[in-house]
């Protein structure tokens, strides 16, 4: 599961199949700025496709599988938004023409997640150009945009957790260094609150998301654990893509993280008022 966890943390963005089967996990290449995506099957890589030819390096992108497409929002060289849909008929990935997503200018260290939401509509989040954290609903194949309520540090991790009471968007404040939680109520409205008390030192390049802690990966590629209380444990380090314990004792450390299949009922972090299953995840 530690192996696991670390592909996910390394990948630009990933989901799941319908049956929680088969995991798609993005990458940019480092060389050719390729987005790849890898189809694995518990830790079995059974698969490995070219979705994007020019994607902005080292960025991050979104996943999509409904009923009716598949569909990948990504960032472009040019730092703008843009999206590609699958075509069954051709077999390849083709890129949406007149798309209004290429309007929106990401920040030039800006990460962007997505999720559907219970109905099945596509949500997209990102850091735009003025640091601000966006929010667009795909709706009648329009996108509404929505600002955030507090403020991130630049380049923050995006994670959102999407259940039936709502959407769940954690980033890291530049007001406290905390990890944040913005909720969006059945209403339509968002509200910010603090979802962990520790104050981020190292600069974070991912984060997933446990009951009451928090996955953590650095810019020096080392793993830590975060609880909600602020108390930080050193796990060790991923090196060439695998996990490298700190200790014995983490070499096989017990981890529970929301992923697309949820993880039973439970309390998310920052947000004790919602008890429901966590039964989408995105990390990017």
């Amino acid at each position: 599961m530690s192996q696991e966890l670390a592909r996910f943390l390394l990948a630009a963005g990933y989901t799941a199949d319908a049956g929680g089967n088969v995991n798609y996990l993005l990458f940019v290449d480092s060389a050719k700025s390729f987005l790849n995506c890898q189809h694995w099957k518990g830790d079995t890589l059974a698969k490995q496709e070219l979705l994007v030819e020019s994607v902005r390096p080292n960025s991050t992108a979104a996943y999509f599988v409904t009923p009716s497409e598949k569909l990948v929002i990504c960032i472009t060289p040019s730092s703008n938004l843009t999206s590609y849909i699958y075509d069954t008929d051709d077999r390849e990935w083709v890129e949406v023409d007149d798309s209004p997503l290429s309007n929106y200018a990401v920040h030039a260290s800006g990460k962007l997640a997505g999720s559907l939401d219970d109905t099945g509509r596509v949500h997209i989040f990102f850091q735009d150009s003025s640091q601000r954290l966006i929010s667009l609903i795909s709706i009648d194949d329009e996108w509404t945009s929505t600002t955030l309520p507090g403020s991130a540090v630049s380049g923050t991790p995006i994670s959102v957790l999407s259940s039936k009471d709502g959407l769940l968007v954690y980033y890291i404040s530049d007001t406290d260094n905390f990890i944040h939680v913005a909720i969006q109520g059945p209403d339509g409205t968002w509200r910010d609150s603090a979802a962990s008390e520790y104050t981020f030192i190292e600069e974070i390049k991912a984060f997933c998301i446990g009951k009451d802690e928090f996955f953590v990966l650095t810019s020096n590629n080392a793993l830590l654990k975060i609880t909600t209380k602020g108390d930080k444990t050193a796990l060790g380090t991923v090196k060439n893509g695998k996990f490298v314990p700190e200790t014995v004792e983490e070499a096989g450390f017990s981890v529970s993280w929301y992923s697309w299949s949820g993880c039973g009922n439970a309390e998310y972090p920052g947000y004790s008022g919602i008890g429901g299953t966590a039964d989408r995840y995105r990390r990017w």
